[in-house]
C-alpha cells in the first residue's frame, strides 16, 4: 500500500504562507531538487563527514504555544503536558553521548536479524556529530532513534524506524523499510514505539511520504530551515535558498485605487 503523499513544513517567510506551527503541503508542488547533490557524502552542508563522532540528541527546550494540528482543531492542552514533555527532555539530555552509537548500533543489529540494511547515508549522517550539529530546526526538532524498529502500517513484514521527533511530539519522522521498494522517508503524527495498537485506518490516515530517500529528505528540511530563519531575522538568503523560494508565485500587489477629486 501506498502513503499518501505530503509535507509538513512551516512558513517560508513571505514566500510560503502557514496556518500554524505546521502545515500540511501537496508534495508535488515543492520546489523540485538537484539530485546530482546526494551523494552521500553531505558536501551541500559543508561538513566534510570524515569523522563518525558521538551522537547527539539536540535537544532544545522550546517555549509552550498554541498550534495548529494537521487537522485543523486547536490544541489547547499544550500546556497541561509541559511537564511531561520537559521530564522528558531532561532524561534525554542527562543520557551520556557516549550511550547514543550503542544504541545506533543495536538498532543495526536489530534491523540485521529481520534482514534488513540501514542506507549508508542514514547511518552516516546520524553516526557524526559535526553533520547533526549543522541542520538546525526552527521547531526545536531532535534527533532521536529507538534500538528497535516499529511495524509500518503500509504492509506486513515493514518496519518504521524513527529518527527525529517534534520536540511537543506534534510530529514523528521515520524510515520505511521493506523488502519490495528503496527505503522512503514518511512522517507521522504518531509514535508508533508506543502507539502499537493503533487502528490501522487511523494510522495511515495520519501517515504521509514525504522524500524518496533520506539525504533528499533531509536537505529539504536544512533548506527550508535555514530560509526560516533567514527570513525572520531579515537577512539576506543566499543564491541558494532565493533559487529554491523563487519556485513560489510572488503575490501581487494589490493596485491603490486613485482618489477622484
Amino acid at each position: 500500500m501506498e502513503p499518501k503523499r505530503g509535507w509538513v513544513g512551516t512558513d517560508l517567510g513571505k514566500f510560503r504562507a502557514c496556518d500554524g506551527t505546521y502545515q500540511l503541503y501537496s508534495y508535488d508542488e515543492l520546489p523540485p531538487l538537484d539530485e546530482s547533490l546526494f551523494s552521500g557524502a553531505y558536501e551541500w552542508l559543508g561538513t566534510p563527514a570524515d569523522e563518525p563522532m558521538a551522537i547527539t540528541t539536540g535537544v532544545q527546550l522550546a517555549p509552550v504555544e498554541v498550534v495548529v494540528s494537521l487537522n485543523g482543531e486547536t490544541n489547547d492542552d499544550l500546556m497541561d503536558e509541559w511537564d511531561r514533555r520537559y521530564k522528558r527532555e531532561q532524561e534525554l539530555l542527562a543520557q551520556a553521548p557516549a550511550q547514543h552509537p550503542v544504541v545506533l548500533a543495536e538498532l543495526v543489529s536489530s534491523l540485521t536479524e529481520l534482514g534488513f540494511t540501514l542506507p549508508a547515508a542514514f547511518t552516516t549522517f546520524l553516526g557524526n556529530e559535526k553533520l547533526l550539529s549543522g541542520v538546525s530546526s526552527c521547531t526545536c526538532c531532535t534527533w532521536d532513534i529507538p534500538a528497535k524498529p516499529s511495524p509500518s502500517p503500509l504492509a506486513d513484514g515493514a518496519y518504521l524506524v524513527r529518527f527525529m521527533r517534534d520536540s511537543q511530539d506534534l510530529l514523528f519522522w521515520y524510515l520505511h523499510l521493506d523488502q519490495e521498494n528503496p527505503p522512503f522517508v514518511v512522517v507521522s503524527s504518531f509514535n508508533f514505539e508506543t502507539a502499537a495498537d493503533l487502528d490501522p485506518e487511523e494510522a495511515l490516515d495520519q501517515l504521509w511520504f514525504c522524500g524518496p530517500e533520506f539525504e533528499e529528505f533531509l536537505y529539504r528540511f536544512w533548506i527550508e530551515n535555514e530560509i526560516w530563519f533567514a527570513t525572520n531575522e531579515e537577512k539576506k538568503l543566499t543564491p541558494t535558498q532565493l533559487a529554491y523560494v523563487e519556485h513560489y508565485p510572488k503575490k501581487k500587489k494589490k493596485k491603490k485605487k486613485k482618489k477622484h477629486k
